[in-house]
């Protein structure tokens, strides 16, 4: 069973995923020369490689593995799976309660609301998503990167979610995201018309509690953290 924790009521507007704007949650990894122009990457200067035809950056993204601080002591291992996910439904703006949508400036361009209930983390490890088989070009279907701060507290983790301080990314096919250990973040959230898969890389010990913590998002007003999504065109 999660744990659980009240939350008021409260609004998040979609933003751009970048390098920049994700450093506090973890890495962005994806192809500077494809990344906005306003973004900035630390990665090193590529070399060539496959015979001069691929140009190679050295590492991308972290890989960390902290369950030696875990209480069982039980030994990690590197693992991979695989994820499909299928569209999230999102409200419209008339569920919401605002009336009819031309009543709204932003309904136009608006693709819908999505009411965040549920936040994960995994304390000892990171967690990197990559996409497969969604175009950078695909203007029908992305995803959601949605994460929080955790709240001070002395136990490693057991430090609820900042919910004051919860940030929600529009991804693309063209980027993967890594997740750092003990981050509070979204189960995945595809939007748009057709399911994503993600190859996931994490360590994993076997041990539920210490492999992932979950946490229930409950209000007592008609809704909670709401996050509105903009229009993927």
């Amino acid at each position: 069973m999660p744990l659980s924790m009240f939350v008021s009521p409260a609004a998040v507007m979609v933003e751009p995923l970048s390098t920049k704007a994700f450093t506090p949650f973890g890495h962005v990894i994806e192809d500077p020369k494809q990344a906005s122009v306003h973004d900035e990457h630390n990665l090193a200067v590529p070399v060539q490689a496959n015979q001069g035809t691929a140009l190679k950056y050295e590492h991308v993204s972290s890989f960390d593995d902290f369950y030696k601080a875990a209480p069982s002591q039980c030994k990690a291992r590197a693992v991979m799976n695989m994820f499909s996910c299928t569209p999230r439904r999102l409200r419209s703006v008339q569920e919401h309660g605002k009336g009819g949508g031309g009543d709204d400036p932003q309904s136009e361009s608006m693709l819908g609301l999505f009411d965040l209930t549920l936040m994960e983390r995994h304390p000892y490890t990171t967690q990197t998503f990559v996409p497969i088989g969604l175009a950078s070009s695909d203007t029908e279907t992305g995803y959601l990167v949605v994460v929080a701060p955790t709240l001070p507290t002395v136990q490693h983790a057991e430090g609820f979610p900042d919910v004051s301080g919860v940030r929600a990314f529009f991804a693309r096919g063209s980027q993967a995201v890594t997740y750092s250990a003990a981050t509070w973040h979204a189960p995945m959230i595809v939007v748009g018309v057709k399911p994503i898969s993600f190859i996931v890389f994490q360590n994993s010990n076997g041990v539920a509690k210490e492999d992932c913590e979950e946490i229930e998002l409950i209000t007592t007003e008609r809704t909670g953290i709401v996050i509105t999504v903009l229009s993927i065109s």
